[in-house]
């Protein structure tokens, strides 16, 4: 859990090294965008509310199941952006 934490970016290098990471919550941060370098295939639960995300990047997670984007500045979601997010339940 790296809710709170007044993160702007997302701390790559650890996170990079976590590919048996499940959960990821980071809500309540100022994170601005979502990068896929920080996001493994394995991970299934990404809660990103509550940050300054404007852009939303086409997601090649093919386990994840639950994303949360509540309360951010997306501007725009790219056509098929969520195409290779197939077990995706929860918006």
């Amino acid at each position: 859990n790296l809710d709170e934490n007044n993160f702007t970016v997302v701390p790559t290098t650890v996170l990079s090294k976590m590919k048996n990471l499940r959960i990821l919550y980071m809500m309540d941060n100022n994170i601005q965008e979502i990068n896929e370098s920080w996001i493994h295939e394995n991970l299934r639960t990404l809660e990103l509310d509550r940050n300054e995300i404007k852009k939303f990047p086409r997601l090649m997670m093919p386990r994840l199941n639950k994303l949360s984007l509540r309360d951010n500045k997306i501007e725009e979601i790219p056509e098929n952006a969520l195409k290779n997010t197939k077990m995706l339940e929860m918006l």
